[in-house]
């Protein structure tokens, strides 16, 4: 008996049942997914319905948010995007997700991101009690008298950057910047002020090891993310404990390894200087910053007493600290001026908002005056909507009991969320979604916008979500927002470079993609961003007499009033009125505008005699001004985006509003 032939007979035998065998379950899979499973009614993609690496192909592209709303489109509010998974588009579906109540917890992509077992952030913590538990610390730390206190920091790095930006720049247009850049170091400065006690100093013109960290940081998300969307996951998150973040360690992306020890040294310093400000007994010295580290480092477990956190936890908070701290932020910004800078109706009423409520930049800061700019946080919510800093969804999974969505029951075990951005823009909640309209957020009767308006859309809009998994940070957010926003709009004008369309879309990128007036992003969770570009200029300084006699000159700087007149211009008026009889009648009238001078973005027009305040001769002498007849030394003009001041600039769209 020939003992070889019958095993290789034996192994090609076996070798065809277990082809024979994995065609079958192939099959039996596509069979029972597409007629069988409790989500087999549900529609969506052929491809989607049977297999996860639909989803994993998108996310890998960075277009995996354009490919939910294009599936929204074809197959309506709720389809699978893989066999376990299923999104909605309503905002019924979303708080049926996401409020308090909701039996739901985290899904595994959160479990993806920690090093090793024990580098577990709130934001990986997928136990609905544990997660609980470290978000009453957090909240402690976020409170309303915490966040306040953040607010010099905020302004201090602020002003530093608009001082930068236009050091160089103060008589003509800047070099074209790029926004993105821009934001990702200011914000990452200031992240290290509230959360470190310090500023990186990335902002700074000169050579920084720490300038490309911001992408590293998007390079390591970049990494992580399309993992999050493979079939592989689950596998994927039970060998982390097992093996696979040692190999992971080892063989890890150059991104990644910069990023994670640039958090080890900046958690090393911060916690060396702690212990040596207690062993002092100098925790209330001038030189203990009570910045977010030092309550994370105290803070103490309400049961034990012991501290609540570990050293790997520690690190494993400063690196959330720094990414939601810094990227999501600049996203929001980057949106905010690509659509400013591009509807010039918009970009003059907010300007003038800024400029008519503060009367110079450094009157800026929270409060109740902030507060009153209305269409400025208009403008921020709207930018938001159009392009969200997290463009997917924030993925659930179904408890025991399962859950109903917009009268789908969703079984236990079902990946279940609501995508941002195709949210974002549905018709039904913001009628015109694809169109750029700050108005939409602010109760106008007269022009159309009712209070059952804005509360449909903002039944649609949580930008920084909401029940047990909403953002911690959000008021400090808001206010690093609403400052930058509105120091920036007062100190310079901006616009778009001659010819430039970074950021926006294009008729060959398809469907979702074509407007080059939408600010387009790469999803990895967060948004991976480009632009915009911009080019700046200060138009705040004007300077009214003769250079060379500086005693008789009179320097404006501070508020531009697009309204009325200011003081000092009435001031000059009533002396000119006085001196000359008329103000038609003073010397060289097409050279001495005052009113040019001051009002400048607004179009020169002749001087006139206020009808407001009309001036009369008095009956004893005015006090009169030390000047010569008055001569405006010449400036650059400032115009607004849509009114270059040089032949060589192209004017932006000249249209009111964008649209898609």
């Amino acid at each position: 008996m020939d003992f070889s032939l019958i095993a290789h007979a034996a192994w090609d035998n076996c070798w065809l049942s277990s082809f024979t065998i994995f065609i079958l379950y192939i099959i039996g899979s596509v069979i029972y997914e597409l007629y069988f499973s409790p989500l087999a009614k549900i529609p969506g993609p052929f491809l989607a319905k049977i297999t996860g690496w639909t989803s994993f192909y998108y996310a890998l592209t960075g277009y995996r948010h354009i490919w939910i709303w294009q599936c929204h489109q074809i197959y309506g509010p709720i389809f699978r995007f893989a066999p376990n998974g299923v999104l909605v588009n309503t905002a019924t579906g979303y708080h049926s997700i996401n409020n308090y109540k909701a039996n739901v917890k985290r899904g595994k992509l959160y479990e993806m991101g920690p090093r090793n077992a024990k580098h577990i952030s709130t934001f990986n913590l997928t136990d609905k009690n544990a997660h609980s538990k470290r978000r009453r610390i957090l909240n402690a730390i976020f409170s309303d008298a915490a966040t306040r206190s953040t607010e010099n920091f905020i302004i201090q790095n602020v002003d530093r950057w608009c001082e930068l930006l236009l050091g160089k720049n103060d008589k003509e247009w800047s070099e074209p910047l790029n926004f993105s850049t821009k934001f990702s170091e200011l914000m990452l400065d200031i992240t290290g002020d509230l959360a470190f006690g310090k500023s990186f100093s990335i902002k700074e013109p000169k050579q920084h090891p720490l300038k490309d960290m911001p992408m590293y940081m998007e390079k390591h998300v970049m990494f992580i993310y399309p993992s999050a969307q493979s079939p592989l996951m689950d596998i994927w998150v039970w060998l982390k404990p097992r093996g696979l973040n040692n190999l992971l360690r080892r063989f890890r992306p150059e991104p990644t390894r910069i990023f994670e020890e640039f958090v080890d040294n900046i958690v090393r310093e911060r916690t060396d200087l702690e212990l040596k400000l207690q062993e002092e007994a100098k925790e209330e010295s001038e030189n203990s910053k009570k910045d977010l580290f030092h309550y994370i480092l105290n803070a103490k477990d309400a049961e034990t007493g012991r501290a609540a956190y570990s050293p790997d936890e520690i690190n494993a908070e400063a690196a959330l600290l720094i990414q939601a701290g810094g990227e999501t932020t600049s996203a929001a910004l980057c949106s905010t001026f690509f659509y400013l800078i591009r509807c010039p109706r918009a970009y003059k009423r907010v300007t003038s908002e800024v400029r008519n409520t503060f009367a110079s930049a450094d009157e800026i800061q929270g409060g109740a005056k902030l507060s009153s700019c209305h269409y400025l946080r208009a403008c921020i919510d709207e930018a938001i909507r159009m392009t969200t800093p997290g463009p997917g969804e924030r993925p659930r999974v179904a408890l025991d009991g399962g859950l109903h969505v917009d009268g789908h029951f969703i079984p236990k075990g079902t990946r279940v969320g609501s995508s941002s951005w195709a949210l974002y823009h549905k018709e039904e909640y913001f009628g015109d979604a694809w169109t750029y309209r700050p108005e939409r957020w602010i109760v106008d009767e007269e022009n159309g916008v009712t209070t059952a308006d804005v509360a449909l859309a903002q039944s649609a809009f949580h930008p920084f979500s909401i029940g047990l998994y909403n953002c911690v940070g959000r008021q400090v957010a808001w206010q690093e927002m609403l400052i930058t926003t509105a120091k920036i709009l007062h100190q310079m004008d901006v616009r778009v470079p001659p010819g430039d369309s970074t950021g926006g879309g294009a008729p060959e990128l398809g469907w979702g993609r074509r407007n080059k007036n939408h600010y387009h992003i790469r999803d990895a969770f967060v948004a991976i961003k480009n632009g915009p570009m911009t080019t700046a200029y200060d138009p705040t300084e004007r300077l009214v007499g003769d250079r060379e006699d500086p005693e008789n000159s009179l320097r404006f700087r501070g508020k531009t009033s697009n309204l009325g007149y200011t003081s000092q211009l009435l001031d000059v008026l009533a002396n000119r009125y006085y001196e000359y009889g008329t103000v038609e009648s003073c010397p060289r009238p097409s050279n001495c505008s005052v009113l040019k001078a001051l009002t400048t973005p607004i179009p020169a027009t002749p001087i006139q005699k206020p009808s407001t305040r009309p001036v009369q001769k008095p009956s004893r002498p005015l006090p009169r001004l030390s000047i010569n007849p008055i001569r405006i030394v010449p400036t650059v003009e400032s115009p607004l985006p849509s009114e270059p001041s040089s032949s060589n600039s192209s004017s932006p769209p000249s249209t009111p509003i964008l649209k898609g």
